[in-house]
């Protein structure tokens, strides 16, 4: 397994070949450390030994990584693209940062992708750029996935402006309660099977749902109050105007997940929720990408005292 680790003077990370993904993150406030991700208890088991039954990402759950193509649309066989499941390779590296690019397969629309990951030096926080380069033109769903912890104590800020969209229908059989298609507003009160659910204040009150925030205005907080501490997510909202909350609270059964693994993905999107091609106006969502010109997403995490 190839592992690289970065440290800086409020940070050190590991990022694994696998998907270019950013793992165990932590963040150095002077008077306490902030490891602001999920990962996956059987993350350990398939380190070393990958387990041709689940895609890699999926054995490696946990962390940030990059989506390209976003979801599952007939631009790529693979749920979230090819990058998200194969290798990386390092192009640079330094102690506080590291490049890695991927070369896509011939006949796919993206030639090849480049990611930067950087801690910032003097700051809890990192900094990160996905450049993509199209082999050929078309519109294509692009997204970022990190996961977070989801704790009793979590509650999410979002743009005042912010509008909301449950998924279109049930999203886990059997384990998903928030009713489908329904739009909700910054308050994040949302219909269930069990009454008004806010997703914001209370997300760990239900165990597997997708909600998509539209017009996210590129920047969303978590606050963990028994922490103290703050996580600022902010992105380029003109490249990716969208984000998806994906809560999952122990909720799916089957293996690995086997009710274990807990997190909440804000992921950045210019997508219709993972289903693109399932889009009311398909046209709608995407990234415009023309051939030969290079595209460069920029994003960071910062963490702070609260």
């Amino acid at each position: 397994m190839d592992q690289f680790h970065l440290s800086w003077s409020h940070g050190n990370a590991t990022v694994f070949a696998d998907g270019a993904a950013l793992h165990h993150l932590t963040f150095d406030l002077g008077d306490r450390l902030f490891s602001p991700f999920a990962e996956a208890p059987w993350q350990d088991d398939y380190l070393d030994h990958p387990h041709q039954d689940y895609p890699r990402h999926l054995q490696l759950l946990g962390g940030e990584w990059a989506c390209v193509p976003f979801g599952s649309s007939h631009h790529d066989p693979a749920h979230h693209g090819y990058g998200t499941d194969h290798k990386w390779q390092v192009l640079a590296q330094e102690n506080n940062a590291i490049t890695l690019g991927i070369e896509y397969p011939d006949q796919h629309m993206i030639k090849n992708l480049r990611r930067t990951i950087s801690g910032v030096d003097g700051q809890a926080a990192i900094e990160l750029t996905l450049t993509l380069n199209p082999r050929k033109t078309g519109l294509l769903p692009i997204g970022l996935h990190p996961i977070f912890k989801l704790t009793e104590d979590l509650n999410i800020h979002v743009s005042k402006q912010a509008k909301g969209l449950t998924f279109p229908r049930v999203f886990e059989d059997n384990i998903s309660c928030l009713t489908p298609n329904k739009s909700f507003n910054a308050d994040g009160f949302c219909p269930s099977d069990h009454g008004m659910v806010n997703i914001f204040q209370t997300p760990c009150s239900v165990h597997e749902e997708l909600v998509q925030i539209m017009n996210a205005e590129g920047e969303i907080t978590l606050n963990y109050s028994q922490e103290r501490t703050a996580i600022r997510l902010t992105w380029d909202a003109h490249l990716l105007p969208h984000c998806l909350l994906w809560i999952s609270n122990k909720g799916r059964r089957t293996p690995p997940w086997n009710n274990q693994f807990q997190g909440i993905g804000v992921e950045p999107i210019n997508s219709f929720f993972d289903i693109n091609d399932e889009a009311p106006m398909p046209e709608d969502y995407g990234l415009n990408l023309t051939a030969g010109e290079e595209t460069t997403i920029t994003y960071r995490l910062a963490a702070t005292p609260l």
